[in-house]
C-alpha cells in the first residue's frame, strides 16, 4: 500500500515537472509565441533606469494661499581636490612634503601638477563661470571662502590631534566647542614652526567634507543653465 502511494506521488510529481518544461519550451523555443514580446519588453527593462519626480507638495494657508513650494536650484560646484591647488598654504604644504622625498623627480611632479591644475583653473573653470555672469574677482573671492572654510577644517583637526593643552579644554564642554581662534592660538603655541604646523594640516585629508562638491554659484534663469551646460 505504502509502495503504491509513493507511486502515485512520484508520477504526479514528474507529470508537473512536464508539464512545466513544456511551458518553459513555449515560451522560449518557440518564435510565434504569443509571450515573446512582452519576454523581449522584460528583457530591455532589466537594468534601465529612469528618474522619479520627488516633488514635496506645497504648503497653504487655510485661505488657500501659497506659503512654501518646491522650486528647482541649479548650482555650479567646484571640488576642494582642484580649488586648493589656489590655497598658497596648500600649495606650500605640498611642496615640503615633496621636497622630503629622496628621489627628486617627485619636486619635479609637483611642479608640473601645480601649473597644470592652476592652468585649469584660470583657463577653465574662472573664464567659465564668468561667462554666467559673474566677475573674475567674484569667482575667486568664492573660491577663497571654500579653500578657507577646508583649511579652518583641516587645521582644527590637526589641532585637535596634537594633545591640546588640558586648562584650554577644561573651560569648555567638549573639545568641539573650543573656538577657532583659540585652537589656532594653542596649536602656534605647541608647534612654533610654521613648516611643521602646515605639515601636520596637510596630513589631514580624510575629511568627509573635503570629497563633497562645494558650490560656487547659482545658476537662476534658464539661459545660465542653458550656458552650463554648454561650458
Amino acid at each position: 500500500m505504502y509502495d503504491k502511494r509513493v507511486k502515485i506521488f512520484i508520477a504526479i510529481s514528474l507529470a508537473m515537472l512536464l508539464m512545466c518544461v513544456l511551458r518553459l519550451a513555449q515560451m522560449q523555443l518557440l518564435a510565434d509565441s504569443q509571450l515573446q514580446d512582452e519576454i523581449t519588453r522584460l528583457k530591455l527593462q532589466r537594468g534601465s533606469s529612469r528618474q522619479l519626480k520627488t516633488v514635496r507638495g506645497r504648503i497653504l494657508d487655510r485661505k488657500g494661499d501659497v506659503l512654501a513650494a518646491d522650486a528647482p536650484r541649479f548650482q555650479v560646484c567646484i571640488s576642494y581636490q582642484l580649488s586648493s591647488f589656489l590655497d598658497d598654504r596648500v600649495v606650500e604644504a605640498r611642496r615640503l612634503k615633496a621636497s622630503e622625498k629622496e628621489a627628486n623627480p617627485s619636486l619635479v611632479d609637483f611642479y608640473n601638477e601645480i601649473e597644470a591644475k592652476r592652468n585649469q583653473l584660470n583657463e577653465v573653470i574662472i573664464p567659465g563661470c564668468v561667462k554666467l555672469g559673474l566677475s573674475e574677482q567674484e569667482v575667486r573671492s568664492e573660491i577663497k571662502v571654500i579653500n578657507d572654510y577646508m583649511w579652518n577644517q583641516r587645521a582644527f583637526q590637526a589641532w585637535r590631534g596634537g594633545t591640546p593643552d588640558p586648562n584650554l579644554l577644561a573651560k569648555y564642554p567638549d573639545i568641539r566647542s573650543v573656538p577657532l581662534s583659540k585652537a589656532m592660538a594653542d596649536f602656534e603655541e605647541r608647534f612654533p614652526d610654521p613648516n611643521e604646523r602646515l605639515r601636520r594640516v596637510a596630513n589631514v585629508d580624510d575629511l568627509r567634507e573635503m570629497e563633497k562638491p562645494m558650490p560656487l554659484l547659482e545658476l537662476k534663469t534658464d539661459d545660465d543653465i542653458f550656458a552650463a551646460q554648454l561650458e
